[in-house]
């Protein structure tokens, strides 16, 4: 390290508090002091015996000079020969020291950026970047003989205004530009502060020295916690593009603010854990899409995104999340590294919403919009879903629904100001955002966005959501979920049964009368809205649902349980209580039912026909009735264990073995005979089921059925209960008797074949079971 005799003489004398020529060890322990805390006692001596060469317990001009200056200095105390010397300048007077009336003249006019934190001791910064142009380096030397990391540092001094540094321990992003005059404009979060100028300093004002061999370093890294401000300045080599700062000298504070400090905040500040992205490509994209603030509203409730919003800004992020590497660093719930498949709106709110709208402390939408957009929906949903299914669903919602592409749905994690949340403290949950937003003229309901285990139903702000849907009138409530690829059956016109392979989007929609209607974002039969939603829907409890604030879930219960008093613990059980849940249980109770059949839980089938939640009489949108899905094999079980004991169950509870869900009349007996359930099919016969009945379509028995499709143990059975035999059938019926009484593997003869083997009519595309 280089440094004039004055700086040096300067540095000692700091140090050598009495001026005796030496600087002792109490003079040594008080200097540490105030660098941070100081040091233990055996620490002090160490370095005391790393200075004090000469052993006489003192530090004389000759040993300070030595030890400050070395290439190498022990283990123990490596960093600390710039630390001193650092220190020690920082004190220096006359290095800068402007009288009144000084012309202070810049070759040029620079700007520079960073986080800055206030420590325990003193200011500690971090992430100090986007320092001028390639034309204007940090160590270029100005018309007064100073470099412009100097002129830089002293800039942040004359910047030292009330309230400009935050709290202590707490992170603030400030930006300084210095025009050629010696004019300083402050930012701070990206917003305009206050300006200063060199020009109108006090008379021999005292500046810091800031030496260049700091410069690259990095802060957090390569100095210990106790260091001084000036150390912290870790100043990096990222510069902003050249035309950003070419005209600094006459920008105006608006402009800069408008201009300038949004490309600052995108570059360094605005996904400070997005370091590795392509700017190229990305930087652009951002800077046209949300570097303004393009609206201010004030009223939370009517800050709704529409889907073009919410689909350019998922573009963005996937872009984003495909060109670097992020690791989840939650430590229980993590999912390795953020992908587009799996981040979702925890990830996007750390990540995404909260750094793009520091600048300007705003709600996401506000970067998007251009003025107040009232909800036509509202969102329930838990931030854990990912992002990209909360699309999916939010897509296929609105193409059902049948409304225009620029429909705004209400969504808080864009709707709030993640800055300052006070407004959901509201005593009264009423005047909250939430409840605000659902009760919105504009507004006709609730859309309810499922995971693959429901979580909404667990989660008390979501419980909240459906009360004041379901209770307040016109309003309604969808429900959307997806159907995962391989969890369900579906009949393909050429491959017949099969496994959906891919993954289709599912609702139930409100009628109007609070009834909820099935659709599936796929016309082949089988598929159903994913009954897993409905098994959860049908436990909801709201003294069980979880918030991340206590206090929000107290606030909950007593809205609901009628209580006024905010002073009052919520009633642990309450009739308004039994009424929430029993009107959201009732909703998926048809739901619950038809998934306990498919999965031939008879446990589960029994408690929902016992406590009323379902009928046996209850139809999808297929006019499937559970006794209809429970004798179709469509979960692959394999054998008829658990089957039995179901429809056993159903028919018990009167349901109807002849139903006809649909205009092709097709019955319970043509499903069982094409899947080959004997033991079903006689169950159903003896609940009065009529073996030969023809099915309007094309004619054809369940005898026919079965013996289309090869299932042997079925026309075996069929036969016994009485089914009828015709001529035309009766050498394939043989067959088939014969493979049953040998054990063998029957082979299907197919639809097709058989319609045309028999005479019977022509095949009928139409035909399902």
């Amino acid at each position: 390290m280089s440094a004039s005799p004055q700086q040096i003489t300067s540095a000692f004398q700091n140090f050598d508090e009495n001026g005796d020529g030496v600087i002792s060890r109490e003079e040594l322990a008080a200097v540490m002091a105030k660098l941070g805390g100081g040091l233990s006692r055996r620490s002090l001596d160490r370095l005391l015996a790393a200075m004090d060469t000469s052993g006489d317990g003192n530090i004389n001009y000759g040993e300070f000079v030595a030890f400050c200056f070395q290439d190498t200095s022990p283990a123990n105390v490596a960093r600390l020969p710039g630390l001193l010397f650092t220190y020690a300048e920082q004190q220096v007077v006359g290095d800068w020291n402007i009288a009144a009336g000084t012309k202070f003249q810049l070759t040029s006019g620079f700007s520079f950026a960073g986080w800055v934190r206030v420590g325990k001791w003193m200011g500690d910064c971090d992430r100090i970047f986007d320092f001028g142009t390639p034309s204007i380096p940090s160590a270029r030397l100005h018309r007064n003989g100073d470099s412009t990391l100097r002129i830089a540092f002293n800039a942040l001094d004359l910047c030292d205004f009330p309230g400009f540094w935050p709290a202590v321990g707490q992170w603030v992003h400030i930006a300084v530009s210095v025009n050629s005059e010696g004019t300083c404009t402050a930012y701070r979060d990206g917003c305009f502060f206050q300006t200063a100028s060199f020009n109108r300093a006090p008379f021999n004002i005292q500046w810091c020295d800031a030496p260049n061999y700091y410069v690259g370093k990095s802060s957090s890294e390569d100095e210990p916690d106790s260091d001084m401000a000036v150390c912290k300045l870790g100043w990096y080599g990222t510069a902003l593009p050249e035309e950003i700062v070419s005209n600094l000298a006459s920008d105006s504070p608006e402009r800069w603010e408008a201009q300038h400090v949004k490309e600052l905040m995108l570059a360094n500040h605005c996904m400070p854990k997005l370091q590795a992205f392509s700017r190229q490509e990305l930087v652009p994209r951002f800077i046209d899409a949300y570097r303004h603030r393009r609206t201010r509203v004030d009223e939370t409730h009517r800050r709704a995104m529409t889907l073009p919003q919410l689909f350019n800004l998922g573009e963005f992020i996937r872009d984003m999340l495909a060109s670097c590497e992020i690791v989840d660093p939650h430590p229980t719930f993590s999912v390795g590294r953020i992908t587009w498949q799996s981040a979702n709106l925890y990830h996007i709110c750390d990540l995404f919403v909260i750094p793009m709208t520091t600048p300007c402390r705003c709600a996401f939408m506000e970067l998007v919009a251009e003025g107040p957009q009232d909800p036509w929906w509202f969102m329930s949903h838990w931030w854990g879903t990912p992002f990209r299914d909360t699309l999916e669903m939010l897509r296929f919602h609105n193409l059902h629904r049948g409304q225009p592409s620029t429909t705004p749905y209400w969504i808080c994690t864009f709707a709030n100001n993640q800055h300052d949340l006070s407004e959901l403290n509201q005593l009264d949950l009423h005047q909250t955002p939430f409840v605000r937003a659902i009760m919105s003229p504009t507004c006709q309901g609730t859309v309810m966005i499922m995971d693959k285990t429901a979580t909404p139903f667990r989660r008390s702000w979501c419980t909240l959501e459906n009360y004041v849907t379901t209770t307040t009138k016109g309003k309604k409530l969808d429900i959307a979920a997806l159907i995962d690829e391989n969890s369900q059956s579906v009949l393909d016109e050429d491959r017949g049964w099969m496994k959906v392979d891919s993954i289709v989007p599912a609702l139930l929609t409100d009628d109007g009368s609070g009834n909820l209607v099935n659709c599936v974002g796929d016309s082949r039969v089988g598929l159903q809205f994913p009954p897993q939603v409905a098994h959860a829907a049908v436990r909801t409890d709201i003294c069980s649902a979880d918030a991340s604030n206590i206090s929000d879930k107290q606030a909950i219960l007593r809205l609901i349980a009628g209580e006024t008093s905010s002073d009052v613990e919520p009633p642990s059980s309450s009739p308004h209580y039994d009424k929430v849940n029993l009107a959201i249980r009732r909703i998926f109770g048809p739901g619950a039912l038809r998934g306990a059949a498919l999965n031939c839980d008879v446990g589960e089938a029994r408690r929902l026909l016992e406590v009323g939640l379902a009928s046996v009489t209850d139809q999808d949108h297929t006019g499937r009735t559970p006794l209809t899905i429970a004798v179709q094999n469509l979960t692959g079980e394999a054998d008829e264990s658990r089957r039995v004991p179901l429809v056993q169950l159903l028919l018990k509870s009167r349901a109807n073995p002849n139903h006809v869900g649909t205009d092709l009349g097709i019955t319970p007996l043509h499903r069982a005979s094409f899947w080959n359930l004997p033991e079903t099919l006689e169950l159903l016969v003896n609940a009065r089921a009529d073996p030969n009945v023809q099915r309007e379509c094309d004619g054809l028995s369940p005898l026919h059925v079965a013996i289309s499709n090869g299932s042997a143990s079925a026309v075996a059975r069929l036969i016994e209960l009485g089914a009828k035999v015709e001529e035309n059938v009766k050498e394939m019926v043989s067959e088939l008797l014969q493979d049953v009484q040998h054990g063998r593997q029957s082979r299907a003869i197919g639809y097709n074949a058989f319609m045309l083997k028999t005479d019977i009519g022509p095949p009928n595309r139409a035909s399902v079971h």
